[in-house]
């Protein structure tokens, strides 16, 4: 409350929670202003947020992760000796039953829907308190009146405006909010292992809060919601005796909740990024290089220094339109040493290049420096329009480190 007042108020909070090294810069005003109405109406400001900031793509995307990290939990789980055989086809329900929400609830896209949530509420223009206290009220209300209706499982526990996700144990459901799912947690142009190595540990480390002992210190993995009636399935007798030789107490499980959301996240993880190893791309010319990943999600491939990168497409898989006095099949996209760019160790081919992975494919969507093509009079010329075919996609034939 100290915080909404005037400034002479709000830095006794601040001198109070800097001493405690809870807080080190006094927050500004707008900030507090922000934070404050979010959590009033998280729903108006989540619907401002996603139509202006939300990637729809991602919703896809995540929840395709979700599926292989849930996949690998599960085999996990059949690999525990300190599981009875009946507790692990309990766990193996409960992952299934497990509801996701991912993004945003879909009404938010609907002004008016957004407007009816709000209806009841009373704003006192020019009185804060009043306002906010007023907007307490009629939450606590609407908390009330949902008692004796039915229970929506389609209802979010919070907006969508946050950089957090959630378990409810209430109703077996995990929540990633559009807040989170951005750089650095995710981005579609990351590569897979960046995104697994983000979201990817905050989906396992949600997942395997429904397997905790936060809600009751007597029994672990003790909650399922199957047709929508609660169940308690498990003892956690051999787990506190297995775990005699590992904890002096339960009161780590939080720090063993994080290893093992990653271990459940590295094992969900494709392998082959659903895209072909990229060394069988490696030009024949190809000299020395760097790399990492050897599998299909091979990363930062880049050219020892003095070594000039470039990729080569055939027009005939391209969205750019091929030169009207070009006379070969292929266009080339380099790093070009003239044009004073990075070369080497410098340069990253991924994002240089705009290298994607698409149907099993590989495909460059981004002409840096345009594109050098063969003229009918055998002379090289570079085709400079890179502004406008950016994000035109071309079928990825190989890939050179060549000698400069």
């Amino acid at each position: 409350m100290l915080r909404d007042l005037p400034d002479p108020f709000a830095l006794t909070i601040f001198k109070f929670y800097k001493t405690l090294n809870i807080m080190n810069v006094q927050k500004v005003r707008w900030h507090g202003c922000v934070t404050r109405i979010n959590s009033l109406m998280p729903m108006a400001t989540s619907a401002i947020y996603v139509k202006n900031h939300f990637d729809h793509e991602a919703k896809q995307q995540v929840e395709e992760m979700i599926s292989l990290i849930m996949e690998s939990f599960v085999d996990l789980l059949v690999t525990e000796d300190w599981l009875t055989k009946e507790t692990k086809q309990f766990a193996k329900q409960k992952v299934n039953e497990m509801k996701r929400k991912i993004g945003y609830p879909d009404y938010l896209n609907d002004p008016a829907a957004v407007n009816a949530e709000y209806k009841t509420f009373t704003v006192y223009p020019g009185h804060y308190y009043q306002t906010k206290f007023s907007f307490y009220e009629q939450y606590q209300r609407d908390v009330l009146e949902r008692i004796t209706e039915p229970v929506d499982r389609e209802r979010w526990v919070a907006g969508a405006a946050l950089v957090n996700a959630f378990y409810s144990p209430n109703t077996n459901e995990i929540i990633f909010p559009a807040g989170i799912l951005q750089p650095v947690f995710y981005s579609k142009d990351f590569p897979s292992s960046m995104n697994f190595g983000g979201i990817g540990v905050v989906i396992g480390h949600e997942i395997t809060h429904g397997f905790d002992d936060r809600d009751n210190m007597q029994i672990l993995c003790s909650l399922i919601t199957i047709d929508n009636n609660i169940h308690v399935y498990m003892s956690s007798h051999p787990f506190i005796k297995a775990s005699r030789y590992l904890l002096l107490s339960l009161t780590m499980s939080h720090i063993i909740l994080c290893l093992s959301a990653l271990l459940v996240t590295v094992s969900g993880a494709p392998t082959d990024c659903r895209c072909p190893d990229l060394m069988s791309k490696k030009g024949e010319s190809s000299h020395d290089y760097l790399y990492s990943e050897m599998s299909g999600c091979t990363r930062n491939l880049t050219c020892y220094k003095d070594y000039e990168t470039f990729v080569t497409f055939k027009w005939a898989n391209s969205e750019v339109e091929q030169p009207a006095d070009s006379v070969d099949d292929f266009g080339f996209i380099t790093t070009e040493l003239d044009r004073n760019l990075p070369i080497g160790p410098m340069i990253d081919i991924f994002s240089f290049f705009g290298i994607i992975c698409e149907n099993n494919e590989w495909y460059v969507t981004k002409y840096p420096v345009g594109i050098i093509y063969m003229d009918d009079g055998g002379s090289y010329l570079n085709h400079d329009t890179s502004v406008e075919n950016e994000g035109k996609k071309s079928k990825l034939e190989s890939w050179s480190c060549e000698l400069a």
